[in-house]
């Protein structure tokens, strides 16, 4: 089993929540955070690499907070997970062994959560699972 981790789930429900909103309009971090069952320390760690992975833009000043930079639709889950699993990780150099392809098992992991886009999350989500559900679950 593939297991992601805690920063990349709650990226996802991040996005999942943005995307049920009626409009994109503009959330504080710790009102998304909030929403999203996710602590506010942990919602500012988020932000910032969900930006840099253009899956969300920020707007400053009084009224400001974060945005989907796209469509819903446009935002492929593998995409998200890719970006935030990887983000700030140095690849692995040196020998490895030749039948342990991680990084060939990863890419089909990744094809396979392509196959849908945040909004189809956002569609089926239910009220956003805490990060107190996700140690008791």
């Amino acid at each position: 089993m593939m297991r992601l981790s805690k920063r990349t789930n709650q990226a996802v429900r991040l996005l999942v929540h943005l995307a049920q909103r009626d409009d994109n309009s503009v959330m504080s971090v710790p009102d998304v955070s909030k929403a999203s069952g996710i602590t506010g320390p942990n919602g500012f760690k988020i932000v910032p690499i969900l930006v840099e992975g253009g899956f969300l833009r920020t707007e400053r000043g009084r009224g400001g907070g974060v945005l989907l930079a796209m469509q819903p639709q446009a935002i492929r889950v593998g995409d998200v997970v890719r970006f935030v699993e990887t983000f700030g990780n140095t690849p692995v150099t040196g020998p490895i062994d030749p039948f342990l392809d991680v990084d060939a098992a990863f890419d089909a992991f990744v094809d396979v959560l392509n196959q849908n886009s945040i909004a189809d999350l956002a569609v089926n989500a239910k009220a956003p699972a805490t990060d107190q559900d996700m140690l008791e679950g």
